[in-house]
């Protein structure tokens, strides 16, 4: 395909934006982690002290983290524990929905309902197509396989129109934490870009991420294979449950300490005292 150089040039302005936008997020929570690792190690009565003190996009988080404590019952070292996990995936995940629960858990409903429309429409493409079913359940997947895919099935490319895809791979990240299946190679950079509208469907497909996603779709788990995300669940039992895998996945990696003192920051930013 022949771009003109206007076309060029806004293709490559919109990837400096993305990397810009990348390092930015990077270097906040970096900054975040230091500053709460700084925060945690005080005794009783400076923490809030601290914060008042602190940049207003540092507090205005961890007011988010109290909240989120207060709500879930999750201890604030395990909240904490679970955001720098995995490289941090969650705290950037949060970012991208605006450290707001409602529109965190409104992601992964709308990532089941594209879901269960994919699902419907590649069973009955890989009902015509069995070698095409068997390379995506193999994860053998090449472009003149994706190539047949959107030629039999034009209408997946609206299903994942604007951000769907990236709620769809936050739904495939979140039951990947919950059943500790990380021997993917799931880059959670990929996901937030996708959140944005950044992607090309073509490549997205190929990636890494993109492969996991239609292996998962070709062998047939359905909304079921999401107990989790069941009628029952709310944004704050999902996020408690989430949270506690999280932990349990990091705790052994990197400890989180805190001084010893009349009470230490976990009572206090629980029950509000300091904060």
């Amino acid at each position: 395909m022949n771009l003109s150089t206007k076309q060029l040039k806004t293709i490559i302005n919109e990837e400096l934006q993305s990397v810009i936008k990348e390092q930015k997020q990077i270097k906040e929570m970096k900054e975040f982690f230091a500053l709460s690792d700084k925060m945690l190690m005080l005794n009783e009565g400076k923490i809030g002290d601290f914060l008042k003190k602190a940049p207003s996009w540092f507090s205005s988080k961890w007011k988010f983290i109290k909240d989120l404590v207060a709500k879930t019952k999750v201890g604030v070292t395990k909240v904490y524990a679970a955001l720098k996990a995995r490289g941090g995936a969650l705290y950037k995940i949060l970012s991208e929905a605006g450290w707001s629960l409602p529109s965190w858990f409104g992601m992964l409903k709308k990532g089941a309902k594209v879901w269960a429309k994919l699902q419907t429409k590649l069973a009955e493409v890989l009902a015509e197509l069995p070698a095409l079913k068997q390379a995506f359940q193999a994860g053998e997947i090449a472009v003149e396989h994706i190539d047949k895919l959107l030629e039999k099935a034009p209408m997946i490319k609206k299903y994942l129109a604007g951000p769907a895809v990236g709620a769809l791979l936050l739904l495939i990240w979140t039951q990947m934490a919950f059943t500790g299946d990380w021997k993917y190679d799931f880059d959670v950079t990929t996901m937030l870009r996708a959140m944005q509208g950044e992607f090309d469907l073509k490549e997205l497909f190929l990636s890494p991420e993109g492969k996991r996603l239609l292996m998962l779709l070709a062998i047939g788990i359905g909304i079921g294979g999401f107990p989790w995300l069941s009628g029952a669940s709310t944004a704050f039992r999902v996020a408690a449950s989430l949270i506690y895998t999280l932990w349990e996945d990091h705790k052994g990696k990197t400890e989180i300490t805190v001084s010893s003192g009349p009470a230490q920051p976990e009572q206090e930013l629980a029950t509000g005292e300091a904060v």
